[in-house]
């Protein structure tokens, strides 16, 4: 897989709708986070020009999308700083009318917060 086949597959697999009153929405969703693992140990098992895919990923228009780019970013040790940051924006969405967005908002201060060590023996 390409550098760019990678960002594009990330995007596909992070960037969709959830219809959480749906089963069959929750199961797609399911599928997807099978899929999406799958993608994250590959890119650590392999030779992949992280940076530049992450660095992508990070400046990517959807929340959801920059979120785990992010949170992959601090697992694996690259762009902390900027990675950081875009948690900490996306964060502040906690408040917002959106159901998805306020979810969003959510997995991203777990996420700064397991990598800032609040909860002991939890990793990224």
């Amino acid at each position: 897989m390409t550098k760019e086949e990678y960002v594009n597959k990330f995007i596909e697999l992070c960037d969709y709708e959830i219809d959480y009153a749906s089963n069959a929405s929750v199961k797609e969703n399911n599928k997807r986070a099978r899929k999406f693992l799958k993608m994250q140990n590959n890119i650590t098992e392999n030779d992949y020009d992280r940076e530049f895919i992450f660095n992508v990923l990070l400046k990517h228009s959807s929340d959801r999308v920059k979120s785990n780019a992010a949170a992959q970013c601090l697992s694996l040790g690259i762009n902390i700083e900027e990675a950081k940051n875009v948690l900490s924006e996306v964060s502040k969405k906690l408040n917002s009318d959106e159901l998805d967005e306020r979810l969003t908002a959510f997995n991203a201060e777990m996420c700064l917060r397991v990598y800032n060590g609040e909860f002991p023996g939890k990793k990224l």
